[in-house]
């Protein structure tokens, strides 16, 4: 997160490439940390049917599910899903924005997007410690 923080204050050349990378690399760094295939596998096949890849890996939303099921509140682990959907998106644009020389849409929308990571990073985290309860 340093990492990203940096390059976009300094907005030298190739600067949105590079915390685009960084932040995309933090969230699913974070994910796959925090979910592993393993703990979400066997939740999966225990309790819930929910999807995966085609090398039977779960996906990013299955991870995000099993992760809001330590939320004990409805209305919140609704609204906690639908934040993670976000960042979801973000993770979409962040791709777009390493695949190609210049991404306008990144550089504009930047505060919005840097603001959902932070979002998104506080509630792995703090989901990830519950799960170890």
């Amino acid at each position: 997160f340093q990492g990203a923080m940096l390059r976009s204050e300094e907005r030298g050349p190739d600067w949105l490439r590079q915390t685009a990378v960084s932040l995309r690399e933090l969230l699913l760094g974070l994910l796959h940390t925090i979910a592993p295939d393993d703990l979400v596998l066997t939740w999966v096949t225990t309790e819930h049917r929910i999807q995966l890849d085609q090398h039977g890996h779960p996906t990013r939303r299955t991870k995000i599910a099993w992760l809001c099921g330590s939320i004990p509140h409805d209305g919140y682990r609704k609204f906690v899903k639908i934040e993670f959907e976000s960042a979801l998106a973000v993770l979409d644009l962040l791709n777009k924005a390493i695949h190609t020389n210049e991404f306008p849409e990144l550089e504009w929308s930047f505060a919005s997007v840097l603001a959902r990571v932070r979002y998104a990073v506080f509630h792995m985290v703090k989901l990830a410690g519950q799960r170890r309860l």
